[in-house]
């Protein structure tokens, strides 16, 4: 009997445990044991996928979740870009100075800028 056999036969145990404790009255401790059983039961199934999965799945999957990555690094910094950008054009302050400074207060010191500029950059 091989891995995948066996998760098989655990989810199926899952499953007969959870039909039997459908038995009883809810309470938070039945309802606390069921979520466990539930969580245990989705590890078991990503388990599954993971032994049956071959490599070009693999690799898809990876590639896929490097270009969400660079998509999300992509989106924050044109976030940090449009918020300095709006700073330096509102307040005549150079773009150069407000990334500077932008990246002192994100560290937590002091910066040149005054607070009421980075709460709210519109003039």
């Amino acid at each position: 009997m091989n891995k995948v056999d066996r998760f098989k036969k655990r989810i199926e145990s899952i499953e007969r445990e959870i039909q039997a404790l459908s038995a009883f009255r809810k309470t938070p401790q039945l309802q606390k044991f069921l979520r466990q059983l539930q969580g245990e039961r989705s590890h078991v199934q990503q388990q599954i996928e993971q032994k049956t999965k071959t490599l070009e799945q693999a690799k898809a999957d990876h590639e896929a979740k490097l270009a969400k990555a660079q998509h999300n690094r992509s989106e924050k910094n044109k976030r940090n870009w449009r918020y300095a950008k709006a700073i330096a054009d509102n307040y005549g302050i150079p773009v150069r100075k407000v990334r500077t400074e932008l990246k002192k207060r994100k560290k937590g010191l002091d910066s040149d800028i005054d607070d009421v500029i980075w709460r709210n950059p519109s003039p």
